[in-house]
């Protein structure tokens, strides 16, 4: 098992802002994810007034799960997950602290899925203390092809886009990076991506015929307390602020 990191990683983690661990679950466990993958769309969860789930429109108008979030609640097996030594001794080791769940989401980024532009996951959580970390979990194996996440090393020592605004981006804020020194991290089924909630990233299209599953957990050193329900509240008032009237139907379950 794959759980400790040595000082030359949490060297790389600090300079780049990401750092790949590869390897750290093995097949078993994989599939079982991918099996719960599927059962938790089977669970009627697909409607725009769902504010845990998020949609697009495929073929013929089809309604599309991209992601859900949170899951934990509704998932065992990702709970446990979220709560795994693999995961969250080297966390600690990068933060110098133990740490909690703050965030949770599984992005199942189906063939046909459009990509992300240019941002900073802290540009939505600036409430929130800077020091969140991300971790991705890789359900598939994931590439160019397939809208792999492509990280832009150096920049996770400030915010790059306008305090206070919740977005990807700006063309001209997008221009102060170097796109030439960008890395899509090519991972295989239980690998494991750190990073910095300033690592500036973004992903592609899915242009192949292969799904690009992944659990996305966010943590905060501990010493800031619990703050998942923060978050949860957080999410829920930003998401009937951006519907404006039609805020009214939203459900969660």
């Amino acid at each position: 098992m794959k759980n400790r990191i040595d000082a030359t990683q949490i060297d790389g983690y600090r300079s780049k802002g990401y750092l790949a661990l590869r390897g750290v679950f093995g097949a078993g466990e994989v599939a079982a994810w991918g099996a719960e993958s599927r059962r938790l769309l089977r669970l009627g969860l697909a409607h725009e007034d769902n504010w845990r789930t998020v949609l697009y429109r495929g073929p013929a108008g089809l309604a599309v799960v991209d992601r859900l979030s949170p899951v934990v609640d509704i998932s065992p097996v990702f709970a446990s997950l979220a709560r795994d030594e693999r995961l969250l001794r080297p966390l600690g080791a990068l933060c110098g602290e133990a740490v909690r769940l703050f965030k949770d989401k599984l992005i199942y980024k189906m063939p046909g899925a459009a990509g992300y532009e240019m941002h900073q996951d802290y540009s939505s959580w600036q409430t929130f203390p800077r020091e969140l970390v991300n971790v991705i979990v890789a359900i598939d194996g994931a590439d160019a092809e397939n809208g792999g996440v492509e990280f832009f090393p150096g920049y996770h020592d400030r915010l790059l886009s306008a305090a206070g605004e919740l977005r990807y981006m700006s063309d001209a804020e997008a221009r102060r990076i170097d796109h030439g020194g960008g890395e899509v991290l090519q991972t295989e089924p239980g690998d494991v991506v750190v990073f910095d909630c300033l690592t500036p990233h973004r992903s592609g299209v899915n242009r192949s015929n292969r799904l690009r599953r992944q659990l996305y957990l966010t943590y905060s050193p501990a010493r800031h307390g619990d703050l998942y329900g923060a978050q949860l509240r957080y999410i829920e008032e930003t998401e009937r602020a951006r519907r404006g009237g039609a805020a009214a139907r939203l459900f969660f379950r």
